[in-house]
């Protein structure tokens, strides 16, 4: 399927119009204010609301894990959208596999964000920001 690509400054676009966004998008964000960092979430439409499933370093579900589901508008208060890749996953999938990941903590290493939405996705715990960020850091170290 074929990525979306939303330029810079839209975020007020997508949630006014949600961006025609579907259940089982694949969205990737860059954080405002850190904008070398990206938050990975997955779409979930519910009758009239736009949500997204992502696991956050900051907040907590009642299991007392990370996986959270969040309103698109809240998400987007602190992100810009860089693209929306489609996929075809259902509301129940997503629904049921973050609830049998719910009691993980978010962990920079082993279950960020990424390896929750690409563990959805396609079933691998891969992180590529971290490997980019791992690489980077040990070429800094050889300098």
């Amino acid at each position: 399927m074929k990525d979306i690509l939303i330029p810079f400054g839209l975020n007020d676009y997508c949630v006014n119009n949600t961006c025609d966004f579907k259940t089982g998008d694949f969205i990737t964000a860059r954080v405002k204010f850190v904008p070398v960092l990206f938050h990975r979430g997955i779409v979930v439409v519910d009758d009239d609301c736009v949500y997204i499933y992502h696991n956050s370093p900051k907040l907590k579900n009642d299991f007392g894990g990370s996986v959270v589901r969040e309103n698109i508008e809240d998400w987007l208060k602190t992100r810009d959208i860089i693209s929306i890749v489609p996929t075809d996953m259902t509301k129940e999938y997503i629904e049921q596999t973050s609830l049998s990941l719910a009691e993980y903590p978010f962990d920079i290493a082993s279950f960020n964000c990424e390896h929750f939405a690409f563990y959805l996705k396609d079933g691998s715990l891969k992180s590529p920001q971290l490997t980019i960020w791992s690489i980077v850091t040990g070429a800094l170290f050889f300098l």
